[in-house]
């Protein structure tokens, strides 16, 4: 009689069959399919919420350097208007200041001790002056000074009249007037 080996079965390899690891392979496959999606979601998720605050960095920063170049921009402007300003006053005082500072530091140097000025007035041809001193004889030195250093043409001395100075007696006020040298003029011009 045969021998029969219930045992034979089980140690025997069965090969799987096609039918039975295809549904296996085909849940692989749906699995890592998901599995990519749901990654690839996150990483754009991810990338978009970076991206705006990125886009957020440079629109406060490209604010922020815009606001900077317009207030540049702005005192640079304010700027070029000082400077033409001040180069219209310039040549505005140049055109109006026809007396030179010299010549006053000229016609300074010839006034003696205990002679003041009060009021002095300059224009280009002629000068007037309200003073008072201390004699005659201060106010004749002065006249002679003035005469002397060729800054003047004419001199003439409308009054002189005394006074009585709190603090320095008597004192004689007088008026002059004249008119400057033609080389003067020409310098002053």
């Amino acid at each position: 009689m045969p021998k029969i080996n219930f045992f034979t079965p089980f140690q025997e390899e069965k090969e799987p069959s096609p039918l039975q690891s295809k549904p296996m392979i085909i849940l692989f496959v749906i699995l890592l399919a998901v599995v990519s999606y749901a990654a690839l979601q996150g990483w754009v998720y991810y990338l978009e919420k970076d991206l705006a605050v990125k886009e957020q960095e440079l629109n406060s920063v490209k604010t922020t350097q815009l606001d900077e170049v317009i207030q540049a921009k702005r005192k640079v402007n304010e700027q070029v208007n000082y400077q033409q300003l001040a180069d219209r006053i310039q040549q505005e005082i140049k055109r109006k200041d026809f007396v030179k500072l010299q010549l006053i530091e000229k016609i300074l140097e010839t006034v003696p001790q205990n002679l003041y000025f009060q009021d002095f007035s300059l224009d280009r041809n002629q000068w007037r002056l309200l003073g008072f001193a201390d004699s005659r004889q201060t106010i004749a030195k002065f006249e002679y000074n003035l005469k002397r250093s060729g800054l003047v043409d004419r001199i003439a001395i409308d009054n002189i009249n005394t006074a009585i100075i709190e603090n320095a007696g008597e004192m004689f006020i007088f008026n002059m007037d004249g008119t400057f040298s033609q080389g003067v003029v020409e310098h002053e011009n």
